[in-house]
């Protein structure tokens, strides 16, 4: 046996932890949006303001907790070892899963937005499996290792949303049902925390003493605003989030009230937006990465974005709604990781693990705040709310754009 096979071997299960960790995030949405909206779901009686407000409390969830849940894991990861958080990350995810798809069987809109908020804690697991990932690859190993990891997160964003819309439509199979991707994702994470358990070996050594602070993201988050470049990029970087998310989140609700979509057809389009998220990161980034500052690639691919999102302000049919997610998809996706190279730039080799806590604490907060788009859906249409995310992307780009001619070298 090689020594890569027996590599791949050692971090398959890590590279399980990654696909579910992905899960959590993009299981739910195509299924929300029937879940509360839908005459035989959860709230069939309530006015659309509830409705409206109980589907933005689900979206927004996720990022709140992630928000205090990823730095906090990292800490204990430092202090008790990459297994044992892999593990409770695994173990938490399968008890969110458990909770939400007996939510459903309930009936219990409690249990459902509880398992919500308890995926969101539990999400931090990525960064944890990618260092440990890191730490089991050699020279030789490590280049293929990374591009894995990127492919397996590519994975996980593709298929959490198929397996929500498809699982949960009873139009396939009579046995499925909104509870059933729910146990399901249950099961699969229960499975992978026991594979982990026996197959995998601590990395990490402790080297030096750590204090566990649960609000340090909340310190984090204002300490980007002390530093005049990083106070740029992370505005930016809060615009440009929002406005994405608005079409991540607002679409769906847009082709299910124009067009009447089912779960597994709202599953297959988040799906799709997962593809264009791949062709966005390993076919755009890697011709375009090296030959043009970061900067400019950012701005670029976020008014690329806003042109998609910009559209939606027309009447467009469920063809072009096809067509328009794969620019937006793929454009967002190279402005998320050049962002990402934009504010390692700005921080030292010393200081790359703070600079990156502080993009992850943006994204959270920009993904809560557009979670209370759905209270716009009584004053203006579903895809005047995915067109005002590209009013948001057109000024992110905009900035970018005169950031980039600033500090120019």
């Amino acid at each position: 046996m090689s020594k890569t096979t027996i590599s791949l071997m050692r971090i398959a299960p890590c590279l399980l932890a990654i696909v579910i960790d992905n899960l959590g995030f993009g299981l739910v949405y195509p299924m929300m949006a029937s879940l509360l909206t839908s005459q035989t779901g959860l709230l069939p009686h309530a006015t659309s303001q509830s409705v409206d407000f109980y589907l933005g409390l689900s979206y927004l969830l996720y990022p709140l907790c992630m928000f205090f849940g990823a730095s906090s894991l990292g800490d204990l990861s430092d202090l008790y070892g990459r297994k044992k958080i892999i593990l409770l990350c695994m173990g938490g995810l399968a008890v969110s899963f458990f909770f939400m798809g007996l939510g459903v069987t309930a009936s219990s809109l409690f249990l459902i937005l509880l398992g919500r908020a308890l995926s969101g804690l539990f999400a931090g697991s990525q960064p944890i499996v990618q260092a440990s990932i890191v730490d089991q690859s050699t020279p030789k190993t490590k280049a293929l290792n990374m591009s894995l990891i990127g492919l397996t997160l590519s994975v996980g964003l593709i298929i959490g949303p198929i397996i929500g819309g498809v699982f949960s439509d009873s139009a396939i199979a009579k046995s499925f049902n909104f509870s059933t991707p729910f146990y399901l994702s249950a099961v699969v994470s229960a499975l992978c925390f026991v594979w982990i358990m026996f197959s995998f070996e601590e990395t990490f050594r402790k080297t030096r003493a750590k204090t566990l602070d649960f609000l340090r993201p909340i310190r984090i988050f204002f300490l980007a605003f002390q530093n005049a470049k990083l106070r740029s990029i992370s505005f930016i970087f809060l615009l440009m989030q929002v406005g994405f998310s608005l079409f991540f989140t607002i679409a769906l609700i847009y082709l299910k009230k124009a067009f009447g979509y089912a779960n597994w057809e709202l599953g297959m389009y988040n799906g799709w937006i997962g593809v264009s998220f791949a062709i966005g990161m390993f076919f755009i980034a890697r011709k375009v990465a090296g030959k043009y500052p970061a900067e400019k690639i950012a701005a670029i691919s976020m008014l690329v974005t806003a042109v998609g999102q910009l559209l939606f302000f027309l009447p467009l049919s469920q063809g072009w709604v096809w067509v328009l997610a794969l620019p937006i998809g793929a454009s967002d996706m190279l402005a998320y990781t050049t962002m990402l190279t934009s504010f390692s730039n700005i921080a030292d080799a010393k200081s790359q693990g703070w600079v990156m806590g502080i993009a992850v604490a943006v994204m959270s907060v920009a993904w809560v705040i557009s979670g209370f788009g759905t209270n716009l859906l009584d004053v203006m249409s579903a895809n005047q709310i995915v067109g005002i995310g590209g009013v948001l992307l057109l000024f992110s780009g905009t900035m970018m754009l005169g950031f980039a001619r600033r500090h120019a070298s």
